[in-house]
C-alpha cells in the first residue's frame, strides 16, 4: 500500500524521537524510517506510543486486548508474541517495549515504552 508524506499526521510525541503515522496505511515513521505494520500491530504500538506520550508508563491488558480482531485462546501468548515482533522493529532507532508483570486482582500484564539511550544512561 502507497502513502504520501501528506497523509502523514504529527506524533504521537517521544522525547528524543520523531514520529509520523497513517492509520490508513498504518503507517509509523519514527525518525525518518518508513514502518508498514498489520492492523494488529499497528493498534498495539499507536497504543503503546499514545500511552507513552501521556506519561504513563503501563498499559493495562485489558486496554490492549482491544487492539485484537478476535482472541485466541491464550491471549497474553498471543500478545507476547505479537510485541516481540514490534520490539525488533523499534530497536533500530533506541526505542523498546518492555513486558513487566505486575500483581493486582487478576494479574494482568502490562506493557510499557521506554527510551533505550535514556535507560543506558
Amino acid at each position: 500500500m502507497n502513502f504520501s508524506r501528506q497523509m502523514l499526521a504529527s506524533g504521537p510525541h517521544i522525547p528524543g524521537h520523531v514520529l509520523q503515522h497513517c492509520d490508513e496505511t498504518r503507517t509509523i515513521v519514527i525518525d525518518g524510517g518508513v514502518n508498514i505494520f498489520s492492523r494488529t500491530d499497528y493498534a498495539l504500538l499507536m497504543l503503546l506510543l499514545q500511552y507513552a506520550q501521556d506519561g504513563q508508563p503501563f498499559v493495562p491488558f485489558t486496554d490492549l486486548a482491544l487492539c485484537f480482531q478476535q482472541l485466541h485462546s491464550n491471549p497474553r501468548r498471543s500478545l507476547s508474541k505479537r510485541i516481540n515482533s514490534i520490539r525488533e522493529r523499534l530497536w533500530p532507532y533506541g526505542l523498546d517495549i518492555v513486558n513487566r508483570e505486575i500483581r493486582d486482582i487478576l494479574y494482568l500484564p502490562a506493557l510499557f515504552l521506554h527510551n533505550r539511550q535514556m535507560v543506558m544512561s
